[in-house]
């Protein structure tokens, strides 16, 4: 990836927030629906990560995406982040993993808690850095450092175990389902996801 560069996000309320990188959302030859300068097609392709991991391919910046569920003392209750939530694969439509997220004094975290494809419940990232390399993928924290920022939570990362890259993260409510944007470079994706099992 670049080194850092000045860069702008707009985030789900249509609010500018600045950052160390540059991102021009409305310039980006990207497939995103919501970007009027798109010029070609990305395919998308789902990582066989069993628990819902959900990976782009965008423009040479092969782009994973984890989907996730949560679960806390107020997993029931709309409109808190922390429960659990179960992640969609873009291709297919169906249920792939389950992450618990949970808020502690004040720093949201995830951790993929089940895979929907059981016959890799014992895979392992080897591909991951630092202290999550060949740590199983269920059990393993995939979303840290994330903190409060109105209604949105931000500034943390998103660890896809496939490829072992970590992507900038956001993440917001949107009535009972769970919005997360992960950027890279100057593209951005946004997945959906429910509340689960």
């Amino acid at each position: 990836m670049q080194g850092p560069v000045s860069r702008s996000r707009s985030d789900h309320g249509g609010r500018s927030r600045t950052s160390s990188r540059s991102r021009s959302d409305s310039t980006c030859p990207c497939s995103f629906p919501h970007c009027p300068q798109r010029k070609q097609n990305i395919s998308r392709s789902a990582i066989s990560l069993p628990s819902g991991v959900v990976s782009n391919d965008h423009a040479n910046h092969p782009f994973a995406l984890l989907t996730a569920a949560v679960t806390s003392t107020h997993a029931q209750s709309s409109g808190t982040v922390s429960g659990r939530w179960t992640t969609i694969d873009d291709n297919t439509g169906k249920p792939r993993s389950v992450v618990e997220i949970t808020v502690v004094n004040g720093t949201l975290t995830g951790r993929i808690v089940d895979l929907y494809d059981k016959t890799r419940l014992e895979k392992r990232c080897d591909k991951c850095p630092g202290d999550r390399k060949d740590q199983r993928i269920v059990g393993m924290e995939i979303i840290r450092g994330m903190k409060a920022d109105g209604d949105a939570w931000e500034d943390g990362t998103i660890l896809d175990p496939e490829t072992g890259k970590v992507y900038d993260c956001k993440l917001w409510l949107e009535g009972d389902v769970l919005k997360l944007r992960g950027y890279v470079a100057f593209f951005y994706r946004t997945q959906t996801w429910v509340r689960g099992r």
